[in-house]
């Protein structure tokens, strides 16, 4: 059975057959190629995990994750950088102005991508404390960013930040209830 915190972002994909979800993804780090792989592999296998617990398996082939790679604009870029080329360039392409894939981005560095590789349990096991973490950055730069654990990002924070907005998905800088 579906679970009601995906009724939105379901709808939206039954609606139009060519709607994709999920937040973009910026690489930042560039030290090795092999680690991203593995990276994505995790981030995939967990939010695909995640989905077929709650009974919204079927969702995750409607992931795109468009991963912002280049080399010489994101290596180590901060979060200024990153905002720019998100509202510049990103948000223009992109359908459906209202939902979290709008509000938001991720970023990678090669700090959390380590963290997610070496100390965070496997992706199939729910991260309770969030020891491997990502940034989650607004678009709007009064909201910031702050860290979110991999097992919270989809879909409880995507859901979180398309119903509710910024401030309802983190305390203390956080997202890792």
């Amino acid at each position: 059975m579906a679970s009601q915190d995906m009724v939105r972002t379901r709808k939206l994909l039954e609606e139009d057959a060519n709607a994709k979800w999920g937040f973009i993804v910026y690489r930042c780090t560039y030290e090795s190629d092999d680690e991203w792989a593995r990276f994505m592999q995790y981030l995939n296998t967990s939010v695909r995990t995640r989905l077929e617990r709650d009974g919204d398996g079927d969702l995750f082939d409607r992931i795109d994750w468009q991963v912002q790679d280049d080399r010489e604009q994101f290596d180590r870029a901060g979060s200024i950088t990153l905002r720019q080329h998100f509202t510049s360039t990103i948000l223009p392409t992109l359908s459906y102005p209202s939902t979290a894939r709008h509000q938001a981005f991720v970023a990678v560095y090669q700090l959390t991508l380590n963290r997610i590789l070496t100390i965070a349990p496997p992706p199939e096991e729910f991260d309770t404390d969030g020891r491997g973490f990502l940034s989650l950055i607004s678009h709007d730069e009064r909201e910031g960013w702050f860290s979110i654990g991999v097992s919270y990002l989809v879909p409880r924070a995507y859901t979180l930040l398309d119903e509710c907005g910024w401030y309802n998905i983190f305390e203390d800088g956080v997202a890792c209830p």
